[in-house]
């Protein structure tokens, strides 16, 4: 009875001294491991939180301008436990709305054979190692194939398969503890993060520089605005939209002489579907322009002299006319500014609209200019303004 008695008793302490061990072990573990991270938080200058006893480790701050946060992620349980050391960097600025770029794998794949999206880049190297989601096809494609993206995108393919861009974040994931390769990984997210966040930028930056326009991130999008020749110009760009609306508008305030010719302009191709006995305005003698547009005005002597004059020969001022209201459905001229509107999004889009807009607004400026020398010649009085709009 005493042997089995002492059997019973030992049973009890083995399991308590394993238990003990275990967790010295332990102890010791992620002790190393946070003398480890404290070095690298040390040469980054990031804040290190150890998580209490056995917590789980965190390192968060700013790493060359970039917000980074570092973790310990757990996936599975019990014994298929696997542990991922997971390196999350954003980038300063918002990338295209519903941006994901992952590795391509089994799931990528029969995703795909039912319709899943996969933007492809034209690049036989990561084409077929990356799949790639996003609302604004054309803007992701511009960003991913910038010149200080692409060196930097294999490395995705090279990293963990969980590994990936989601929203603003890059995401590398490493299975296991190897703070070696933490560093590495925390200078690749850094590196793409920022450079994805440049990518997107720099064709606003180009834009402002080439029109001298001040350009400025606002909720949803980008405002610009800025005097060119004389002229006020001012637009709006709506950013990350999957609607087929108008994303890009741009407007140039005509001169205050203007409102006296009382002129409105508007795109009539819509009038005549529904309404063929519409009233389809005045009548300008010229096929093109009576059956592309629509012309209101108080003052049509005036207005036909604006828009059909010999200035508007030698300006173009009907196919700019045309460019703007026919090409562009939407696009208005009123007596007050010329109004440009488009489902495009990206900057180059918006510097071809501003272009457009001033185009025709200076030919709308030098046709005005050759109407009122010549009413003044013949001893007419400016007409005064009337407010049609």
């Amino acid at each position: 009875m005493d042997g089995i008695g002492s059997v019973d008793l030992l049973a009890p302490l083995v399991m308590v001294a394993g238990f003990v061990v275990a967790m010295l072990l332990l102890r010791r573990r992620h002790k190393q491991q946070s003398l480890a991270w404290e070095r690298i938080a040390k040469r980054e200058g990031l804040t290190l939180d150890k998580g209490g006893f056995l917590g789980r480790l965190k390192m968060s701050g700013l790493v060359d301008g970039v917000p980074v946060k570092i973790s310990v992620l757990i996936r599975g349980s019990g014994n298929a436990q696997v542990r991922y050391t997971v390196v999350r960097a954003t980038s300063p600025v918002s990338l295209p709305h519903g941006l994901q770029v992952s590795r391509e794998g089994i799931g990528a794949s029969v995703a795909k054979l039912f319709g899943g999206q996969d933007i492809q880049l034209g690049d036989s190297l990561l084409d077929p190692d990356l799949r790639i989601r996003g609302v604004d096809e054309d803007v992701i494609r511009q960003v991913l194939k910038d010149g200080g993206v692409r060196p930097i995108l294999p490395r995705l393919v090279t990293a963990d398969p969980h590994s990936r861009i989601e929203r603003d974040d890059v995401v590398l994931e490493e299975k296991g503890r190897k703070d070696a390769r933490l560093e590495h990984n925390l200078g690749t997210a850094v590196a793409l993060a920022k450079a994805l966040g440049a990518a997107v930028q720099q064709p606003w930056m180009d834009l402002a520089e080439r029109t001298g326009l001040a350009l400025r991130q606002v909720d949803g999008g980008v405002q610009f605005d800025g005097s060119l020749d004389g002229l006020r110009v001012a637009g709006r760009v709506l950013l990350g939209r999957s609607d087929p609306g108008t994303h890009t508008t741009v407007r140039v305030t005509l001169p205050a002489t203007m409102p006296a010719m009382g002129i409105s302009l508007l795109d009539r191709t819509h009038l005549r579907g529904d309404r063929p006995d519409a009233d389809l305005g005045l009548r300008l003698g010229d096929p093109v322009l009576d059956g592309l547009i629509r012309v209101d005005a108080r003052q049509p002597d005036k207005a036909r002299a604006l828009l059909t004059g010999p200035i508007a020969l030698e300006t173009d001022l009907h196919g700019k006319l045309l460019a703007v209201v026919h090409g562009h459905p939407g696009s208005v001229v009123t007596s007050r500014e010329v109004r440009v509107v488009s489902p495009g999004a990206t900057a180059e889009h918006a510097g071809e609209l501003v272009d457009l807009a001033l185009d025709l607004a200076r030919a709308l400026c030098t046709a005005l200019s050759a109407a009122e020398a010549a009413a003044r010649s013949a001893g007419e009085e400016p007409a005064a303004p009337d407010g049609v709009e």
